[in-house]
């Protein structure tokens, strides 16, 4: 439920950012080819002061197989926004070679949007993913 677009409206760096509006779950989603190593993921989230602040926010990186399955071992960090600023999010974690006898070809990288009502506003900005080890 909701709907996701690019909006020139608000960002926290640049002319654009991508808005999650009247989102129940959901968000922009990327798979990426990756090697076994040390995984960071930061973002910025704001929400309009005002606006009620019931809903959260997580970033997440979920390790998949070739087949593109989600493993377990999910690398996530959760905040419920405070309106009116610009607020940062990150995770590091390990991403092995194999999980569970499967191995590792690419990750999911996903900002999840959870529990925002009809009308209510996210706006996702500068996420990066990068290897930091």
């Amino acid at each position: 439920t909701g709907r996701e677009y690019r909006t020139t409206e608000i960002a926290h760096t640049g002319e654009a950012s991508v808005v999650c509006e009247g989102m129940a779950r959901g968000g922009p989603n990327q798979l990426i080819p990756i090697e076994p190593g040390r995984y960071a993921i930061t973002g910025f989230v704001y929400t309009p002061a005002g606006q009620r602040q019931g809903g959260t926010v997580e970033l997440a990186i979920t390790p998949r197989d070739e087949t593109n399955t989600n493993l377990p071992g999910t690398i996530s960090s959760t905040i419920t926004p405070s309106g009116g600023r610009w607020q940062a999010i990150a995770a590091a974690g390990e991403i092995p070679a194999e999980i569970g006898g499967k191995r590792v070809t690419q990750v999911l990288i996903v900002p999840i949007v959870n529990g925002w009502q009809e009308g209510e506003r996210v706006y996702i900005d500068d996420v990066n993913f990068m290897r930091v080890d």
